[in-house]
């Protein structure tokens, strides 16, 4: 999320979900494309890297947070991220 948009939303940062692979592990989950992450279990992350960092540190099922851009409110998605 570019920090004009971050402004624009009034959030400090978050990953924008630009596309779902069908089969990935986001496919998984009813996340749409276009959902801004801005947090995972409560931690926030403000660009790919910290969101990066913080799924590697987690196991199990991790709760993915943020809004739609437009839409209000936010919304939590959980993840699998084990490989079963």
């Amino acid at each position: 999320l570019d920090s004009k948009k971050a402004y624009e939303y009034e959030v400090d940062g978050g990953v924008v979900v630009k596309k779902i692979r069908e089969g990935g592990k986001l496919s998984e989950t009813k996340m749409d494309e276009g959902f801004v992450i801005t947090s995972v279990n409560g931690i926030p992350v403000k660009n790919l890297n910290e969101l990066s960092k913080v799924i590697d540190s987690q196991i199990g099922t991790v709760r993915l947070e943020g809004f739609y851009p437009g839409y209000r409110g936010n919304y939590t998605y959980p993840l699998n991220l084990n490989n079963d």
